[in-house]
């Protein structure tokens, strides 16, 4: 049996989707952090309401859409096209510049 290996190139986009998957969910988790402590200051604790919530047909293509796009980037940074950009989307939050706390 033949043993596979990485090309640099590989392991360079390896890291790049990697890179962009830890981005993707931090994002995210700090998002519903500052979400859930704002609803609680509120007086609204929503764990449970989100655990039992059952999506709509519009939020349930929104979230449909969010996933493609999420896969489309990691696709992308796996196997990049020549003359194309791969790797982190750069989606950031409003007033946050996670680019320029990166190392180079």
């Amino acid at each position: 049996m033949t043993r596979q290996s990485l090309s640099v190139d590989d392991v360079d986009n390896l890291a790049k989707a990697v890179t962009t998957l830890a981005r993707e969910l931090w994002i995210v988790k700090d998002r519903f952090m500052i979400l859930e402590a704002v609803l609680e200051k509120h007086g609204i604790r929503a764990a449970d309401e989100i655990d039992a919530f059952v999506p709509d047909e519009t939020l349930t293509a929104k979230l449909e859409a969010g996933r493609e796009e999420l896969v489309r980037h990691l696709m992308q940074a796996l196997n990049p096209q020549p003359g194309t950009e791969a790797g982190p989307t750069g989606r950031v939050k409003p007033g946050h510049d996670v680019d320029a706390h990166e190392e180079t």
